[in-house]
């Protein structure tokens, strides 16, 4: 199972805009959460994805996900 490794930076968000060529609209929301797991599913356009994210340890987690 593929591992997740959290990282975080910050973006200047005029000079990413540069090299767009087009723009999709995603929409995300979560199907079930407790401490052991989360389960999200993502929209954009003719696609969907499912997301099953195992218990943090640190700045890694397992993680699960398919495109249809």
């Amino acid at each position: 199972m593929p591992v997740e490794i959290e990282r975080r930076f910050l973006v200047d968000v005029d000079a990413s805009r540069t090299g767009v060529r087009r723009r999709e609209l995603y929409r995300q929301g979560y199907l079930a959460g407790s401490g052991m797991c989360s389960v999200r599913v993502r929209v954009g356009g003719e696609h969907a994805w499912l997301g099953v994210k195992g218990r943090a340890r640190g700045a890694t987690r397992l993680e699960y996900g398919e495109a249809r």
